[in-house]
């Protein structure tokens, strides 16, 4: 997981985004008043997720006002435009997160995290790929092996979302912050359905 800051003015913003792209991207250009997915994947550091992309973006220009992320938005070209519409995230507190949060979307969640480390307390599984030669099957793995697994409160509310990030990642600090990442179900050693959790990409502090 990264943590962002994010632009504090348009012109940071744009001379940022419309940079272009990578070396071997030889068809766009920087400054151009145009920006495109190769660019965007070079300074957010993105190799072909389009999904985390406008992730990326979009916690990237939160800070900007309505005005100037609009002007920032009006500058991605036609692709980028589809791309942002599709995967637009949704807003939300982590007290309302188990209720509209939509599976495989994006998400960006504001809370207060408390990491939970004991095994005994959270129960949630995952299905991991196996892959032996050929053939690949798929396996119930507790969450908690392969995350490091918090509960994100709100300041004003008992109600609790998950939210994990890979192993070996810096702790997220216990205050406010503002995750955002991708909806995903768990579920119970038995397969059926326990709730949603947010495999988070990127953080910001509040």
């Amino acid at each position: 997981m990264k943590k962002l800051i994010p632009y504090q003015n348009i012109n940071t913003a744009l001379k940022s985004l419309d940079n272009g792209g990578r070396f071997y991207n030889i068809l766009t250009k920087a400054e151009d008043g145009i920006i495109s997915q190769a660019e965007l994947g070079k300074v957010g550091g993105i190799f072909g997720s389009k999904q985390q992309s406008i992730l990326f973006l979009e916690m990237s220009i939160s800070a900007l006002s309505e005005k100037e992320e609009a002007g920032v938005l009006s500058q991605l070209d036609d692709g980028l435009q589809k791309q942002y519409q599709k995967h637009k995230a949704q807003h939300l507190q982590a007290s309302e997160a188990n209720k509209k949060a939509q599976l495989s979307s994006n998400a960006i969640i504001t809370g207060i995290p408390k990491l939970t480390d004991s095994k005994t307390d959270f129960m949630g599984f995952i299905m991991m790929p196996i892959s032996t030669g050929e053939v690949t099957t798929f396996s119930m793995i507790p969450l908690i092996d392969q995350y490091d697994v918090y509960e994100l409160r709100d300041e004003s509310s008992l109600e609790s979302f998950f939210i994990a990030h890979a192993r070996g990642s810096e702790q997220l600090p216990a205050e406010k912050i503002t995750v955002g990442g991708v909806i995903k179900e768990m579920s119970s050693e038995e397969e059926k359905p326990l709730g949603k959790f947010l495999e988070t990409v990127y953080y910001m502090e509040n």
